[in-house]
């Protein structure tokens, strides 16, 4: 059986739900929430097409050991899989690309959780003993976050401290090597930081660099050795010590992941640039993501690898054109034009689920608030609609049992409702991303990375329970995942400080917040 195939490493090929339960089962279903266009979609999709035969993806199976890694939820794993088959395969290069973009995805949300806990760990500081001694390190990651957020830095204060040459680097448009490796320019790969930061922080710097300068393989071994937990400046000695991230180079890491999954699909076009796209998005090239995906949208090719569809939130050609028309209005956005965006999200279709999904995804970018509904409450009731055309398929369908034991209805499921979850949370309603999140949660495995829980999808999860107030609740998913992804150590250990400082001041010990 291809689930054996593809988990019998990991699993052993445990007996799984029967096809009516996990997706479709559960409260009654929404009578209001129509899924006929659903229904239609479905019988021409890649669920179908592997519930009558799933020798497709036996033979992907066969093109790398890392789509075993891919099922079963471990990212590293699968991309130096992938990349031993680079040459083999071109559904190899895809696998890579996406094993690579899950841990851009990953490494940029725990960096945006630390730019997040910037702000509260900065007013906490200024509380503790000798603040006084670190306000100049206080003042210069203050300065960085506004840098990181757009906005003008106030790096005057710094003049005449002992960071006034850091000041000067970071200045927008300083000159020289200096002033480059500070904005993560090419120009700065070689260039050292002035003296005040750490020997990490000068590594998150060279990363950025390096990246910028197309030496990748340099920026991978070095970010290899890199400790994620340590600080980029530290204020005081020993236990008076004051530990600081620079908002800047939080998250650096993604910017390497986006770079690989560019160089593995180096010589592959069509819908690879869908891929392409979304790591140029990681990288800040808005601009060139959306000229990539205006070309992709003008002649989309007829028959999409599936490779590429297996796991998306898309069942067929149709839905990666819309998921691509999404990503090319967000990429307008982000590149500043906006009523274009607007305008191409507002042209979306929302026949069904999915391409609701998309649209409030593209929307959500252009200063939008997200639907509320554009998947349903009960996401039973899509599941249900997608499992009832796969049990009409007969007796004579070989690939249900695979579809079943992969829990693929589920995981397509998963998919689209935390594409949902992420317009939700950026039109400005983190409330409703965190029930999105809980809901595509593997319930089986709360909190902690599984075959369904991703480590991008557990981060998020995190930040949006920041963004509602349950640091608790973020700890707890910091916690479980830091193991797997040590990146997350940093937010983690500022989550942890700020409840120690809340617990003090109430009258408790340092711990007792935690």
């Amino acid at each position: 059986m291809l689930a054996c195939v593809l988990l019998l490493t990991v699993t052993g090929c445990k007996k799984r739900k029967d096809a009516g339960d996990g997706a479709g089962g559960g409260a009654a279903a929404e009578r209001s929430v129509d899924v006929t266009a659903d229904k239609a979609a479905a019988r021409s999709s890649w669920l179908l097409k592997v519930a009558e035969d799933s020798t497709p993806l036996l033979t992907l199976a066969g093109t790398s050991d890392g789509w075993r890694h891919v099922f079963t939820g471990k990212p590293v794993e699968a991309l130096a899989a992938f990349e031993a088959d680079l040459a083999k395969s071109e559904a190899a290069r895809i696998g890579a690309a996406r094993a690579a973009l899950e841990l851009a995805f990953a490494h940029r949300n725990a960096g945006r959780l630390v730019v997040a806990l910037t702000p509260a760990v900065l007013d906490a500081q200024k509380t503790l003993p000798g603040a006084d001694g670190s306000a100049p390190h206080r003042a210069f990651v203050a300065a960085r976050l506004a840098q990181r957020t757009g906005e003008q830095p106030a790096l005057e204060a710094l003049a005449g401290t002992p960071l006034a040459a850091l000041a000067v680097a970071a200045a927008p448009g300083a000159a020289g090597p200096e002033g480059a490796l500070l904005r993560g320019e090419a120009a700065g790969a070689d260039a050292s930081p002035p003296a005040g930061g750490t020997d990490a922080w000068a590594e998150r710097l060279a990363l950025r660099a390096l990246v910028a300068a197309g030496r990748l393989r340099e920026a991978r071994a070095r970010m290899d050795r890199l400790d994620a937990r340590a600080p980029d400046l530290v204020a005081g000695e020993g236990t008076a010590a004051v530990r600081f991230r620079d908002p800047v180079v939080a998250g650096v890491e993604a910017h390497v992941y986006a770079a690989v999954a560019l160089a593995a699909l180096e010589g592959v076009g069509g819908w690879a640039d869908l891929l392409r796209a979304q790591a140029q998005l990681v990288l800040g090239q808005a601009s060139e993501a959306a000229a990539t995906l205006e070309k992709l949208i003008a002649a989309p090719p007829a028959d999409p690898p599936l490779a590429l569809l297996v796991l998306s939130p898309a069942l067929d050609a149709a839905d990666l054109t819309a998921w691509a028309t999404a990503l090319r209005a967000a990429a307008l956005a982000e590149a500043g034009q906006v009523e274009p965006a607007r305008t191409l999200a507002g042209g979306l279709g929302t026949e069904t689920v999915g391409r609701r999904v998309f649209r409030n995804y593209a929307l959500a970018f252009t200063g939008q608030k997200a639907a509320p509904d554009a998947f349903p409450a009960d996401r039973g009731v899509l599941g249900k609609a997608l499992l009832d055309e796969v049990e009409a398929l007969g007796e004579g369908a070989k690939g249900k049992q695979d579809l079943v034991s992969l829990s693929l209805v589920e995981r397509y499921l998963d998919a689209l409702q935390r594409l949902d979850a992420q317009a939700q949370q950026r039109g400005g309603d983190p409330t409703l991303a965190v029930k999105a999140r809980e809901a595509s949660e593997d319930k089986a495995h709360a909190a902690e990375l599984s075959e369904r829980n991703s480590m991008s999808s557990l981060a998020a999860t995190a930040y949006d329970n920041v963004a509602i107030g349950r640091p608790r609740v973020a700890l707890k998913y910091l916690s479980r995942l830091e193991p797997a992804l040590p990146t997350v150590g940093a937010p983690a250990e500022m989550l942890r400080d700020l409840l120690s400082l809340r617990a003090m001041e109430q009258g408790g010990g340092a711990t007792a917040g935690q």
